[in-house]
Order: C-alpha cells, then structure tokens, then sequence
C-alpha cells in the first residue's frame, strides 16, 4: 500500500486542503454563481468556500457549503467545470457519501439543499436535539 493509499484510507490524514471565503458579490461568471445565490437567500447563515490552488495551473473550480450555524464540519463539496459552469459534480463528505452529477439548476440546488438538511439533522441528533 502506497502512502498515498494509506492516507485515504486512515492510516496518516490528508494534506491540509486551503480554502478561502467565497462572499456573495465573488462570482464566477458561471451557472454556480445563480446556485450559490438561491441557497444564500434560503439558507443567511450558508457558508461558501473555495480552493486555494497552490500552482498556478491547478484547477479551483472546487467548492464547499456549510451551515454556518452548525459545529459539524460535515459540508457539501462542488465541483465545476471552467468558470463554474456546469456539469456539476455534487457530493457530501457526511454519513451517506452521497454523489450526483448534474447540470440543472433547479435540481442542483434541490439536492445541496437536502444534503445540508441532512447534515443539520445529524449534527441535531449529535447534540442530543430532536
């Protein structure tokens, strides 16, 4: 087993991934940036992050969404294509590792927000919340 192989699977963690706040008025000039805006307004407390590529070449068109209001560090992960258009790849990290590829906005939108739904449930539960 390589080390790379050992570190997806628990043997040693990942490398820190660097992420930056993605505010409400960055844009991508994509279909991501109407996404991103239907969940804010839903969603005041959602936070957006997005990569921070180390070389210049590397592709940042990663992101990811949390409910600011919860401790879980469970968040739904984004993936695009240039300029954030789709198709989008969308996936959480939480207990059902769900992952959809996709390229309507109104789907898109519907799954991240049962996604972070789902994570807010679990935190709740976490919490002893019902």
């Amino acid at each position: 087993m390589t080390d790379e192989d050992e570190a997806h699977q628990g043997g040693r963690p990942r490398p820190h991934v660097r992420r930056r706040n993605w505010m409400p008025a960055d844009r991508t000039g994509g279909l991501i940036d109407d996404v991103f805006d239907r969940l804010r307004r839903e969603r005041p407390n959602l936070v957006v992050q997005r990569l921070v590529c180390v070389h210049p070449g590397d592709d940042d068109n990663v992101f990811w969404l949390s409910d600011g209001c919860s401790d879980s560090s469970d968040d739904v992960q984004i993936d695009t294509t240039d300029e954030g258009s789709p198709p989008f790849i969308i996936e959480d990290d939480a207990g059902a590792q769900r992952r959809l590829e996709g390229t309507d906005a109104d789907e898109i939108v519907g799954v991240i927000r049962l996604m972070l739904d789902d994570i807010d449930s679990r935190g709740r539960l976490d919490k002893g919340i019902t």
